[in-house]
């Protein structure tokens, strides 16, 4: 019968347990032999049965191992694969600000909230028990910075046969992630690229830098009309007018001014002389 390797324990709330030893695949039935709470009686359990009690270890774990808060995410930089790419914005601020490779740009916050989720929702492929953060020798790194200022660190090993070791802080262990499931991440780094700002208007040969057009211009008939020339535009000549001519006003006579009689002279006397 062979050796029964696997061995699946139920304990109860009350502390009592039951206990399922599985060994080998039984020799005359589809199944695998298995024994009941250490008894010598060996069971056949069906082969259905047996698959489901012995799953991988993986697959008794949701691998989506990342939990922060994407709200408070306030700063990612991620580097590796020729990206260098740095987002970060203030507390509270929905505005996103970044460099990629250095140069500055616009990063969209629909497509850096996408990149976000991305990271935190990522699932793994497979986890190797008893390896550290530090046994990790990262090719590409994420990190995480939220407004209380704490840290997480992502570090993607070298690709190693289509897969990758991914270490991250405060994790027991490390992690493997398939090619093909860090290659949506990996375009949605890249795609910040071409999320430069447009170019400041250059000054023309006078030095004025032209306005930028609006939508409001845009479209609009910018082109100067043809010179005007008046030989070329009949222009109507009005008859002649007359117009009424008043007789000059003429001024009231001034009434007369009747001057009153002059006093007569008073008779000097004779002894009076001539100064």
């Amino acid at each position: 019968m062979g050796a029964f390797d696997t061995i699946v324990t139920v304990t109860r709330e009350d502390g009592t347990s039951r206990t399922l030893s599985i060994g080998q695949p039984s020799l005359s039935i589809d199944g695998r032999y298995a024994r009941l709470d250490g008894s010598d009686a060996t069971l056949v359990l069906s082969r259905a049965d047996a698959e489901k009690l012995t799953l991988p270890v993986r697959d008794l774990f949701v691998l989506s191992v990342l939990d922060f808060d994407v709200q408070k995410v306030k700063q990612l930089h991620v580097t590796g694969e020729g990206a260098d790419l740095m987002l970060s914005r203030e507390a509270g601020s929905s505005q996103w600000n970044g460099t990629y490779n250095g140069a500055v740009i616009a990063p969209e916050p629909v497509k850096v909230d996408d990149l976000i989720n991305a990271l935190n929702d990522f699932q793994m492929d497979d986890f190797l028990m008893g390896r550290s953060f530090e046994s990790v020798t990262a090719a590409s790194k994420a990190v995480v910075t939220l407004e209380d200022g704490s840290e997480t660190v992502i570090a993607v090993g070298p690709e190693v046969e289509g897969k990758y070791e991914i270490a991250i802080t405060g994790m027991p262990c490390v992690f493997i992630a398939n090619l093909a499931d860090l290659t949506g991440i990996i375009s949605q780094v890249s795609a910040f690229a071409s999320m430069t700002p447009p170019p400041a208007p250059a000054p023309d040969a006078s030095g004025t830098v032209a306005p930028a057009s609006s939508p409001e211009t845009t479209g609009v008939l910018t082109t100067a009309p043809p010179e005007f020339t008046p030989s070329e535009v009949p222009v109507a000549v009005p008859a002649a007018v007359t117009l009424p001519v008043e007789p000059a006003a003429v001024p009231a006579a001034e009434s007369a001014v009747v001057l009153p009689p002059s006093a007569p002279e008073a008779d000097l006397p004779a002894e009076a002389t001539a100064q």
